[in-house]
């Protein structure tokens, strides 16, 4: 039950980095450079040669970016949005059952933001990266959700949009 509340707030987040554009206030884009990785944790069982368990490791890790599970469309105002199903990229890696063994899943974005104020009218252009954690590492059903953030001034190069 609360994989799938997870998973469920794990899509959501996903959706706002994509859509950032589109529905932020204040003006965030996703550039090229600007990646999306996805780090998943979760255990296994270990069978020896009867078949029965021998061991659970808790060491598994896997690591990738959105590709089969993100679909981009433009709705009806002409927008370019997105839409994310996690469950594409598990089934493309041969990793569907993760979700019913994930205890950890962290998101690692970069997005860049324009800020510019009135008085003086000067423009900073600023890198934000960042990383959500879904943590459920006492596999107990208490998910801990975790942002954190580094925002540094780059310098503004409006010929990319960056």
């Amino acid at each position: 039950m609360y994989n799938k509340l997870i998973l469920n707030e794990f899509t959501i987040f996903i959706l706002q980095i994509y859509n950032i554009e589109a529905e932020a206030n204040g003006h965030f884009i996703k550039i090229p450079d600007d990646q999306v990785t996805i780090k998943i944790g979760y255990y296994d069982f270990i069978k020896n040669q009867n078949g029965t368990v021998s061991k659970v490791n808790v060491r598994g890790w896997y690591n990738f970016e959105p590709s089969l599970g993100l679909t981009k469309f433009t709705n009806t105002e002409n927008i370019t949005e997105y839409e994310y199903d996690l469950t594409k990229d598990l089934d493309r890696m041969n990793l569907s059952t993760v979700l019913h063994r994930m205890l950890k899943l962290d998101v690692n974005f970069a997005l860049h933001s324009i800020r510019v104020d009135w008085d003086s009218q000067n423009t900073r252009c600023l890198r934000i990266n960042g990383t959500v954690s879904f943590n459920n590492l006492n596999n107990n059903g208490q998910v801990v959700i975790k942002l954190t953030t580094l925002t540094y001034p780059v310098t503004c190069d409006f010929s990319t949009n960056g």
